[in-house]
């Protein structure tokens, strides 16, 4: 689900008034294909929380909409600065739904916890999201959310290397769509960028 973020972004961008691109359309769409031929055969078996599945929609629908809106009017903002805020208003806004809100910090004695929660904390609240609004300022909302298309060849590799699950046939055609679709997506920017290198212009 999160993987459909670019869909997201790029509509929210097309209604800001964001550049317009048939070649983003396309990609994202053969991504996506590439995405469901992936997750279709890994969903069959049922049980899915769709409160889950409605919260994960929630937050999608928010990243997408924060990504275009820094695009628009957070580039001037120092990023570390807009880091940080963000961090603390996510923790507010997630307190109030807490089972355990003191939970965490009792167990920060266990070392397993304290790596992941520091891995959680420096490593995807901090240092992803600053290169995340580094993407975003270089290459534009709608084809920084491209690269969200490569998260279930991400997930189905991980899953594989450190829990040994089985790489289906469907993961491998799938992963080769994805990047396809991504190809697709950012060829035009590769295009333009190379030229204008070869020219001694700016992109």
């Amino acid at each position: 689900i999160v993987s459909t973020a670019p869909f997201m972004t790029m509509g929210l961008s097309a209604l800001a008034g964001g550049p317009r691109s048939l070649r983003q359309a396309l990609g994202a769409a053969v991504g996506f294909c590439g995405v469901y031929i992936v997750i279709s055969q890994r969903m069959k078996g049922g049980g899915e929380d769709f409160l889950g599945l409605a919260l994960i929609i929630l937050g999608t629908a928010a990243f997408s909409a924060g990504t275009v809106i820094y695009r628009m009017r957070g580039q001037r903002h120092d990023p570390v600065a807009l880091n940080g805020v963000q961090n603390l208003v996510g923790a507010a806004a997630l307190s109030p739904f807490a089972q355990q809100p003191l939970a965490p910090f009792a167990a920060l004695g266990e070392p397993a916890f304290f790596i992941v929660f520091t891995h959680l904390v420096a490593v995807v609240s901090i240092m992803a999201f600053l290169i995340w609004l580094a993407l975003v300022r270089q290459i534009g909302a709608a084809h920084a959310a491209s690269f969200h298309l490569l998260n279930p060849v991400f997930g189905v590799v991980l899953s594989a290397a450190v829990f040994g699950t089985d790489i289906l046939a469907t993961d491998i055609v799938g992963m080769g769509v994805v990047i396809a679709g991504l190809a697709i997506v950012v060829w035009d920017s590769v295009a333009r960028a190379s030229s204008c290198s070869k020219t001694g212009r700016r992109p």
